[in-house]
């Protein structure tokens, strides 16, 4: 190809394949990135938490240092803990792609600059393939199939859509390999100096292409010294040559030596210091069947070959070793050389694996133990990083020996090319399906936050509640925010948590997320600057409290020492006052309605407990099919701890059946708070409950013991509020807010709104988790929408009982009573699941519960 015309041809065929592989992305390039490879919905929400609005946070970042707004290397806008000079972090920030962003956003929109940035690393990943396949065979067809290949092999596609900085970094191994290629079989200075470049760029591009990368490069030289060399003269001479080549690639893989010693000792600080678990590493890797059986969403999905391109290197060496038999001298060279690259090709896979790899692991921990950075790696296949540059070599290899063994038949060079092509192409670009989501532009509550920092003379500082320990995702959405409107965070994301900060911030203030807000959790948070609190009541997980989101939200509306300031869909922006004497509006009115029942994200089954001389009994009336007998002398059961603040009607909730005397004891932390004594009298499960009484925030957990008779335990909850067993014409109003829910709350009432651009074909709304009494009840929902009539809203799935293996479920239509009869065998929790399908905005206003007989 002239070289007029190569760089313009191979970025019209790059785009055109990113075309193919990304779509619908293409149609919304300006306002939306891939959430995923792997679509969930056809539709496309807005802001959803992951790895590409962590990645963007980077590149964003590094954008406002080029823009002067934000100091040169300070990452002030997470885990800052009140001193900016701390703050000061130097690092990679994944040069060169942040550049290739920054100089689009200063044209353009942000989602344009990561998507640009993206097609860029796959336009270099194809010249530096091409011009490294051209090294092994001169027919252009072959090397622009191959080329190809790299950037539609699964995990290339998937990585860069999964926003890994692998995606994007994976350009560097061709351009290593492609420099060691010259180093090593012309004896080539640049070629030295091209793959000490890859090396430098693969350490700020991202650590795992760094690692497997610098773990290639002598394997990739022994194996070079068997293909055809350009250098001519005595071994002496050639090796010399050689040496000298690599010279400038030695040079910068020491320098990045002391890189990363100074990366491994700040690691050691972290929960990374004694490296993976092998537990933890087997969950994160896939399964042989990955490789040849697509799984899509699934980890094993890592791997996939498909048969094309394994069937094509089996030929290929087949050719090899025939043409080996008819000419030894001759053909001694190219068969070893394709026999070394299918070792470390079948080497790599088995890596990939890891604890499930050959003889259950054992090779990945041997491994492990001789390379001991490899410790820190947890998704085994990362590894495949190298896997699409090695299978092109490979691959080019095989097809040019096949067209070679058959050039005396007409067509047959075209016919080998489309033979390979077609499967290949047709099976790899048809996979790719990613997520998509769209970037929010504004967000009024963190606006509230700055505005208000400022006119008061303070720089904008917060806490958002969830507060994590620093490793969760949900994190990315607070980064986005306080990023763009400059406000310093105490929130963050690090795959290497500090075990400074969990101890030292996370856990004397993780009661915030509750609505337990102390005194003293005021002064540590002014001690650092922190004069505001945000809330995004839509990222707010079972884990994180034992109540639903509105419990939290209503005690910060109401906290004397916190003065709202501004809402904007699920976020609320609150001002954290140096003295109650300062608060000026009234409580708002949706934190001085009455709270309602508050439903039980904590449910035990009492045979996952800790317990003695119990006998544990199969039963389909109990929950999970499971309970534990007590009826010898020292029968006892354990429920574990769990934090609570001081909820109203705050009690566990004990399911239990037989005739005897059972014996309570609840603890506040590791003091006996109460002893009761409980008589059962009941043939039939009955739920007995334990007033749990406390005034602050506290780890609470109950103890059972068998004083006499003979007593079945099968569950228990922590619940509070009042929720009735409701008696034939009785009923029970239920405000939506009280719900395991998405969406936002009104800012008047107690009713919550889902809006279809933020939610679509997902459960939004569940609950209540809470038992009925047997019987035949009817549940209404009171509901608006601005839908068409007739338009289905969602789906409402019933759970009648933890066991319900077949939910029933009920189209909701526009237009028609949200209303259902279920009728209830047992008193199970029940439970009902909304999923919203994204056709019209909802609003919810309360959930209506009548027994009918």
């Amino acid at each position: 190809m002239k070289k007029l015309i190569f760089l313009p041809t191979t970025l019209v065929l790059t785009f055109l394949v990113w075309i193919v592989l990304s779509w619908p992305l293409p149609l919304h390039m300006a306002n939306a990135i891939t959430l995923s490879a792997h679509k969930s919905s056809d539709s496309i929400a807005y802001m959803t938490p992951g790895d590409s609005l962590q990645l963007l946070y980077y590149f964003e970042l590094f954008h406002q240092w080029v823009t002067g707004k934000t100091p040169w290397f300070y990452n002030l806008y997470e885990f800052h803990t009140g001193d900016d000079a701390e703050r000061f972090s130097p690092d990679t920030y994944y040069v060169p792609f942040t550049l290739f962003y920054s100089a689009v956003r200063l044209v353009s929109t942000q989602a344009l600059g990561m998507n640009i940035a993206g097609i860029i690393s796959l336009w270099l990943t194809l010249l530096a393939t091409w011009m490294l396949l051209r090294r092994y065979t001169k027919d252009e067809w072959i090397i622009a199939l191959f080329s190809i290949f790299v950037l539609i092999f699964p995990y290339r596609w998937k990585a860069l859509f999964d926003a890994s900085p692998t995606g994007f970094a994976m350009m560097w191994v061709p351009v290593l390999i492609l420099g060691l290629d010259l180093a090593v079989r012309d004896g080539k200075l640049r070629g030295g100096f091209v793959a000490g470049l890859a090396i430098l760029f693969m350490y700020l591009g991202d650590a795992h292409i760094f690692f497997f990368g610098m773990l290639l490069i002598p394997a990739w030289c022994m194996l070079a010294l068997l293909a055809d060399s350009g250098l001519s003269g005595k071994a002496g001479s050639r090796y010399g040559r050689i040496a000298l080549a690599l010279t400038p690639a030695a040079l910068v893989g020491g320098s990045m030596f002391f890189a990363v010693r100074s990366l491994a000792k700040s690691l050691s600080e972290t929960a990374m210091g004694q490296g993976r678990d092998l537990g933890e590493v087997a969950v994160f890797s896939p399964q042989a069947s990955g490789f040849f059986t697509w799984q899509s969403g699934d980890v094993s999905s890592q791997v996939y070959l498909g048969w094309a391109i394994v069937v094509l290197i089996i030929v290929g060496f087949v050719l090899l070793s025939w043409n080996f038999l008819r000419e030894p001298r001759q053909q001694l060279k190219p068969l070893l050389f394709m026999t070394f690259l299918c070792l470390g090709i079948l080497g790599m896979a088995i890596l990939a694996l890891g604890p499930h790899g050959l003889r259950t692991g054992g090779f990945f921990t041997l491994v492990r133990e001789l390379i001991p950075p490899y410790t820190m790696i947890r998704q085994a296949g990362k590894i495949f990083c190298l896997m699409p540059t090695l299978l092109a070599v490979a691959g080019v290899t095989a097809l040019t020996v096949l067209v070679k063994a058959g050039s005396a038949i007409p067509m047959w060079r075209g016919f080998c090319v489309m033979l390979v092509a077609v499967p290949i192409f047709w099976d790899y670009s048809t996979l790719s399906k990613p997520d998509l989501i769209y970037l929010s532009k504004e967000q009024p509550a963190y606006q509230a936050v700055a505005e208000d920092a400022l006119s008061r003379g303070e720089n904008p500082h917060i806490v958002v509640v969830t507060l994590w320990p620093g490793d969760s995702h949900y994190a990315a959405i607070y980064q986005h925010f306080a990023l763009m409107y400059r406000v310093r965070m105490l929130n963050g994301y690090s795959p290497a948590v500090s075990k400074t900060y969990f101890d030292e911030i996370f856990l004397p203030l993780h009661s915030i997320n509750q609505g337990y807000l102390s005194s003293e959790q005021i002064s540590f948070l002014r001690a650092m600057g922190i004069g505001h609190i945000v809330i995004h009541e839509n990222l707010y997980p079972e884990k994180v409290a034992p109540f639903p989101v509105s419990y939290a939200l209503k005690k910060f509306l109401k906290h004397p020492s916190l003065q709202f300031l501004a809402h904007g869909d699920s976020v609320w922006a609150f001002r954290i006052l140096d003295s109650p004497d300062e608060q000026t509006r009234e409580p708002h009115k949706m934190a001085r309605q009455a709270s309602g029942p508050l439903f039980p994200a904590r449910h035990w089954e009492m045979e996952r407990s800790l317990y003695e001389n119990v006998d544990l009994v199969e039963d389909t009336s109990a929950s999970d099919r499971n309970y534990i007998a007590l009826s010898d002398d020292g029968a006892v059961v354990h429920i574990a701890q769990t934090g609570s603040p001081p909820a109203p009607g705050l009690r566990w909730m004990i399911r239990c059946r037989g005739q005897g005397l059972l014996r309570a004891e609840i603890f506040v932390g590791q003091d006996l708070l109460r002893e009761e004594l409980l008589v059962v009298e009941h043939q039939h499960w009955q739920w007995l409950e334990l007033p749990v009484s406390i005034e602050t925030f506290s780890n609470v957990s109950v103890r059972l013991a068998l004083e006499a008779g003979n007593i079945d335990l099968d569950s228990a909850l922590l619940a509070a509020g009042r929720w009735p067993f409701l008696q034939p014409g009785e009923i029970i109003s239920v405000p939506a807010a009280n719900f395991f829910r998405a969406g936002f709350t009104d800012i008047n009432q107690d009713r919550v709104t889902f809006l279809k651009k933020n939610y679509a074909e997902r459960v939004v709304f569940y609950g209540p988790r809470m038992p009925l009494e047997p019987g035949l009840y009817e549940v209404s929902l009171d509901y608006s929408t601005d839908a068409e009539p007739g338009i289905e809203i969602g789906e409402l799935r019933i759970t009648s009982d933890t066991n319900d293996a077949g939910k029933q479920s009920m189209a909701l239509h526009q237009g028609q009573p949200w209303r259902f009869e279920i009728r209830v065998d047992n008193n199970l929790p029940f439970n009902m699941d909304l999923f919203f399908a994204g056709q019209a905005d909802l609003v919810l206003d309360e959930v209506i519960f009548r027994r009918l007989q």
